[in-house]
């Protein structure tokens, strides 16, 4: 059976941009790899700054740029041209702090 990406925002795991997931950092065969760090020690009386990794895992799903494996890229439409055309694209999870 074949898998099918349905490309929706709140389906499956969040990583950024609906990226293949990779764990195992000595594996990644990537162009680009992100690794969120959920760490609130630089604040004070604010906290909540360890919640940005997945607040923004989630808000890059809406973007459906990438193909099976490499990414169709991403156009802009005020510069007229397409960013991060043929790249690929892996997200590494949250580091452990």
């Amino acid at each position: 059976m074949e898998y099918q990406n349905a490309s929706m925002p709140h389906t499956g795991i969040a990583t950024f941009c609906k990226a293949p997931l990779e764990t195992k950092l000595d594996k990644v065969d990537a162009d680009i790899a992100v690794l969120g760090i959920p760490y609130d020690g630089a604040t004070a009386m604010r906290p909540g700054s360890r919640q940005a990794p997945r607040a923004i895992r989630d808000a890059s799903g809406r973007f459906g740029f990438l193909g099976k494996e490499k990414t169709n890229g991403f156009y802009d439409i005020n510069r007229n041209k397409t960013f991060l055309k043929d790249i690929k694209l892996v997200d590494c999870g949250d580091v452990d702090i």
